[in-house]
């Protein structure tokens, strides 16, 4: 799952994103991103959620 927040409209040709790995469980991975303006104003923030699949089946070698 991903949610956006857009804050301001991204105006400029230089943006920084930031991005930080919240979580690690065994099955999840949580993150979260904010995305600056060359003011350093905020323009939009994220979070996301991923589920990782760790299937010996679709590992190296496995048949197509």
């Amino acid at each position: 799952s991903m949610s956006l927040e857009y804050v301001r409209a991204m105006k400029g040709k230089r943006f920084r994103l930031h991005t930080e790995i919240t979580h690690v469980g065994g099955h999840m991975v949580t993150g979260h991103g904010e995305l600056y303006d060359e003011k350093e104003r905020l323009c939009v923030s994220c979070m996301a959620s991923y589920t990782v699949h760790t299937d010996q089946a679709d590992g190296p070698g496995r048949a197509l």
